[in-house]
């Protein structure tokens, strides 16, 4: 009988403190490290080790990337590299998927996003009751504001200036910066805060999103509830609460926006983090081009 996921990091940690050994800083930074993995694999309801795939690693890392420094991505991938390495040792998994980690640097991917058409349609969901226009309005605040996951669920009324359309957002580094939200936007969210949330039972939280219950609503919750509507509304694209952020970058760049307007926008402190976003546009074009080649050229050639 395989150990479930608890057992196998529990014996790893027991194997580098006194059978390597390493020293007992090294455990305390890995066992963090590998604890904060564990809760976002079981956020995902990943259980066994065998069921990672290196696209889930991937993701993982792009969350990451959202939230913490590079200095600590880096360890956090070297705690991941270190741990699989055993896992292979000791026969727990046959793949090691961080091999393709090269020099525990975060690989290039370009970001995934939505189309018009898609983004719709995961937004089909019917709207009757109290949960339906809780998750309408962080869907739709996602994807027309950008805004990360993190920032979604600690966003606060004193950051929503209805009057002037403005998000006061405390980004990474608790650096703040001021994000357009549009009508629809506003529209959603005001009805969800006036006519649903004094439904709801409150706890006295200044959280501008809370559950059914009155807790204020987490990562894991919109995880889960993205995933919910994906299916509710046969979307056949993967989707993440970063998806969506993507797809706004992807759109404004499509549509001209500057790289400096959608850095500030999004709050990145590198220009070079924005110009990825470069890349998902560039391949757009590369698409189109290739479409208009089969379609015109394809008919000449019949015709000769």
């Amino acid at each position: 009988m395989k150990k479930d996921m608890v057992t196998v990091l529990n014996d790893y940690l027991y194997h580098i403190q006194y059978t390597q050994p390493k020293s007992e800083n090294t455990v305390d930074a890995y066992r963090i490290d590998l604890e904060h993995f564990h809760e976002y694999l079981q956020s995902i309801e990943i259980k066994k080790f065998e069921d990672l795939s290196y696209e889930i690693l991937l993701t993982y890392i792009n969350e990451l990337n959202e939230i913490y420094a590079s200095n600590s991505i880096d360890r956090k991938i070297a705690s991941i590299r270190n741990l699989f390495k055993y896992l292979i040792q000791y026969n727990i998994i046959d793949t090691n998927i961080t091999a393709y980690l090269k020099n525990k640097k975060r690989p290039l991917q370009l970001p995934k996003s939505l189309n018009e058409s898609q983004l719709n349609q995961l937004l089909s969901f019917k709207k009757e009751d109290a949960k339906d226009y809780l998750d309408i309005a962080i869907l739709t605040l996602l994807f027309k504001t950008g805004i990360r996951v993190s920032e979604c669920v600690n966003l606060t009324f004193s950051q929503v200036y209805e009057e002037e359309r403005w998000l006061r957002i405390i980004g990474k580094g608790n650096k703040e910066r001021m994000v357009p939200i549009d009508e629809d936007t506003l529209s959603k969210l005001q009805y969800y805060t006036r006519t649903i949330r004094p439904t709801l039972s409150n706890k006295g939280s200044n959280r501008v999103f809370i559950t059914l219950r009155g807790n204020p609503v987490t990562r894991q919750y919109i995880h889960t509830m993205i995933q919910k509507r994906r299916m509710e509304t046969n979307l056949t694209q993967e989707v993440s609460a970063h998806t969506l952020r993507h797809s706004l970058a992807t759109n404004l760049l499509q549509n001209d926006v500057d790289l400096r307007v959608i850095q500030e926008i999004l709050g990145h402190t590198d220009i070079a983090t924005t110009q990825i976003y470069t890349h998902v546009s560039n391949e757009t074009v590369k698409n189109e081009y290739d479409k208009y080649l089969n379609a015109n050229f394809s008919k000449k050639g019949e015709q000769e």
